[in-house]
């Protein structure tokens, strides 16, 4: 069974899906910038979140 992200590569092209998936990538990015040593784990594994599921949306495409 294909994956959500390459079935909304295959019905949109590569052009939707990529820039909806960098979005929040930037998002978690732009909040990993406040981490310091004294943030605590849960806050980094949080931000991590939007940009795994970036990362996710933005890769599929990217395969021929």
């Amino acid at each position: 069974m294909p994956r959500p992200q390459a079935v909304a590569a295959g019905r949109h092209g590569p052009r939707l899906p990529m820039p909806v998936g960098r979005a929040p990538a930037a998002a978690g990015l732009l909040g990993l910038l406040s981490v310091g040593s004294g943030t605590p784990a849960a806050v980094v594994a949080v931000l991590l979140i939007p940009m795994a599921l970036g990362c996710a949306l933005t890769v599929p495409p990217l395969r021929p």
